[in-house]
């Protein structure tokens, strides 16, 4: 358990795309789960830096701005809109 504003290395995401694995001990050896926004308590975790935001993360928006290539590829050919937009208004062509 990380205290509140603590950093988190998040990367890869399951098939729904609701949790980001995470480091689950200090080592970095074993691996967890993060789910980033709950259906009844709302947003749990958000990028660093980024604008708060009630509404859930758009995961092509966030592998766009990570620049994780295989994720937006794969996440394209799931049929994901190529045209969301972030809590600042930007679509993953402008991240």
């Amino acid at each position: 358990v990380k205290p509140q504003g603590s950093l988190l290395e998040l990367f890869d995401w399951d098939d729904s795309r609701l949790w980001r694995r995470c480091p689950a001990d200090l080592s970095g050896t074993t691996a967890g789960w993060a789910m980033l926004d709950h259906p009844e308590f709302g947003p749990l975790l958000r990028p660093k830096g980024s604008v708060l935001c009630v509404r859930p993360l758009e995961p092509l928006c966030v592998a766009a701005a990570e620049g994780r290539d295989e994720d937006l590829q794969r996440f394209l050919a799931q049929g994901l809109d190529a045209n969301v937009r972030n809590a600042d208004g930007l679509s993953p062509l402008m991240l």
